[in-house]
């Protein structure tokens, strides 16, 4: 078993940020604007690669995302490393009375070819040195033409549409948007699972964070993602800061313990990850748990099968292949999982906690809060 050498530390508390671009203050959704337009044509026709209808359209667009659209990416990226300043910045508050500088930098470790969607996050560098940030863009993706043809691909007709609607049905009320703050809490609706035999439903990252924070403020489970501090919302996505994490394939050692730990809780929720499993996007949190920062494409399941053998066979394969340098033994993890899993169900935790904790609308409700344009 691998020892270890990840050391918890406390971390500086968010308060208050203020975002300039040019000089000017700006919300979070423009900066993502500032420095991922130039991507968007790039995007649509990944997408349509995917989601086209015959093999002789998927192989025309293919052909135009190889041909065409990668000009696009490649000006983007000339741009990208031209620029040694974006001329956007920040100002953020911290509980420790300090007051820190940040210039913002977009992510550019991804490959062109399959990117279906923006970048969730921006990098904000501290100018002074040291404690760099993240900002994240938390989506309801479009679900129709988004989240359907992709979530199928893997699971056919186990996929239940009608049961994820329910994490979209509030984008056509047009009453939402006169509702009150106090009154949007108060009504916010829990979800139900899906109906379907060994059926998944997607959960949109917005609710899946909501419902886990919710979670974890009553003492239910360890973090399962790291720690948000929400920034600003709209009806289809929130924005939050987070502290940099490292991940396990680059930089600690973990233990089969800690894996199991958090596999095992993900298991007791009925939480999948095979739509998009990378061993990058797990590290250690400040606790010294393990956890998972880019939880935007989970399934829900109530099937012991999916949930607890299928997702760990993908897992298995995804380790196998990414995490090389890592000295892993399944049979040790399965254990951990078991034991985790076990515990779970003796707390009360079943299938179907998860779902009572989470609303099926965009809230910003649970999460602790940094003022906008107050640093």
């Amino acid at each position: 078993m691998s020892a270890r050498i990840y050391q918890p530390k406390s971390l500086p508390i968010p308060r208050g940020m203020t975002l300039r671009y040019l000089g000017e203050e700006i919300r979070p959704s423009q900066a993502f604007d500032v420095l991922y337009a130039g991507l968007d044509s790039l995007i649509e026709g990944v997408v349509e690669s995917y989601t086209a209808h015959g093999r002789k359209e998927k192989m025309e667009a293919r052909s135009r995302v190889e041909r065409e659209l990668k000009e696009e990416y490649t000006k983007w990226i000339r741009w990208t490393n031209k620029c040694s300043d974006f001329k956007l910045e920040a100002q953020i508050a911290f509980d420790d009375t300090s007051l820190r500088n940040y210039a913002l930098f977009p992510r550019t470790n991804f490959d062109p070819e399959g990117l279906k969607k923006r970048p969730s996050i921006i990098w904000l560098r501290n100018m002074e040195g040291g404690n760099s940030l993240v900002l994240r863009e938390a989506r309801r993706y479009e679900l129709n033409s988004f989240v359907a043809p992709f979530v199928r691909r893997t699971y056919g007709n186990k996929f239940d549409l009608d049961v994820t609607r329910q994490f979209y049905t509030d984008t056509c009320n047009t009453e939402r948007k006169n509702t009150s703050k106090r009154e949007e809490t108060n009504t916010v609706r829990t979800a139900r699972a899906s109906s379907k035999p060994s059926g998944v439903m997607f959960l949109p990252e917005p609710q899946l964070l909501a419902g886990l924070e919710k979670m974890n403020e009553e003492g239910w489970m360890g973090r399962l993602t790291p720690q948000p501090f929400a920034v600003d919302a709209n009806e289809d996505k929130w924005w939050y800061l987070r502290h940099h994490i490292s991940t396990l394939v680059a930089d600690v050692s973990p233990t089969m313990e800690d894996l199991g730990n958090f596999f095992g809780q993900m298991q007791a929720l009925g939480l999948i990850e095979e739509l998009d499993r990378q061993m990058i996007h797990y590290g250690y949190s400040s606790e010294g748990n393990i956890i998972n920062y880019d939880p935007d494409f989970m399934v829900h399941s109530t099937s012991d099968r999916l949930v607890r053998q299928r997702d760990f066979d993908d897992l298995r394969d995804v380790m196998g292949r990414e995490a090389k340098n890592l000295l892993v033994s399944f049979d040790l993890i399965k254990r951990a999982i078991d034991v985790q899993r076990e515990y779970a169900e003796q707390m009360g935790i079943t299938k179907q906690t998860l779902l009572d904790y989470l609303p099926t609308s965009v809230t910003m409700e649970p999460f602790a809060k940094v003022e906008l344009h107050r640093a």
